[in-house]
């Protein structure tokens, strides 16, 4: 079945970061696929998380407005690029302009951040493509990931945020195949089922999958979740048999 677009494309940063062949589902409009109760239930704790988010991100706006360090907050970004995105909070603190992107984690995930000082992945390329768009505006601007612990506020971490050239066009380049694949209608790969964990040393269930809301029809199975899970249990079985 082929669904025709209507109008002309525009794409999220959270497309960027999803399943390529669930955006193009999503864009052609396809209907989506029966949900795994299992699935239903994960999206539905990742939505409670996402509130507690929008609080954090409420409170340390506020926190900023009264310091009176705080320029613009959840304004759209003018692009090139045809996406729709918004930033977080734009501040001036000591002089000094800087682009916070603002994300609540679980305790085990901030520890894991303290530890190694590195940001999520798609935390990053998120704030590299805002960064990007505002430093023609503001040339000295600083992109900062601030973490904060969902189970304790008070506790955040600032991850300043270095990029190249190269990056910004691997990521443009990601936009402009999603959006020739769909004019074109030749659908893209989806995410795999599985992924590995390297920090944790082993595998899991992809999270990009899980949020794919068309993942059964990317996978022409519906049950395609209890096979995943089935499969991440024999691989650390493995893994853990072999030392690795």
């Amino acid at each position: 079945m082929t669904l025709k677009t209507k109008g002309r494309l525009y794409f999220s940063a959270w497309d960027i970061l999803s399943c390529p062949l669930g955006v193009y589902y999503k864009k052609k409009r396809f209907p989506l696929p029966l949900v795994h109760p299992e699935i239903a239930r994960i999206r539905e704790n990742y939505a409670r998380v996402a509130e507690t988010g929008k609080l954090i991100q409420q409170k340390l706006r506020r926190k900023w407005m009264a310091d009176h360090v705080l320029l613009a907050a959840e304004n759209k970004i003018q692009n090139d690029w045809d996406l729709w995105c918004r930033f977080d909070a734009l501040c001036k603190i000591n002089g000094q302009f800087i682009l916070y992107e603002i994300k609540g984690v679980g305790e085990d995930f901030f520890e894991r951040i303290r530890k190694t000082g590195e940001p999520r992945k798609d935390n990053r390329i998120q704030l590299i493509i805002y960064h990007h768009f505002l430093r023609q505006k503001y040339p000295e601007l600083k992109p900062i990931l601030l973490y904060v612990n969902r189970k304790d506020p008070e506790q955040t971490l600032e991850i300043p945020l270095e990029y190249s050239n190269d990056e910004v066009e691997e990521i443009h380049h990601k936009v402009l195949t999603l959006k020739d694949g769909i004019e074109k209608e030749i659908p893209p790969e989806p995410a795999g089922n599985i992924t590995f964990d390297p920090y944790e040393n082993r595998y899991m269930v992809n999270p990009v999958a899980i949020t794919c809301e068309y993942h059964g029809l990317c996978n022409g199975d519906d049950y395609w979740y209890p096979k995943a899970t089935e499969e991440v249990d024999r691989l650390n079985g493995k893994n853990k048999e072999g030392g690795n």
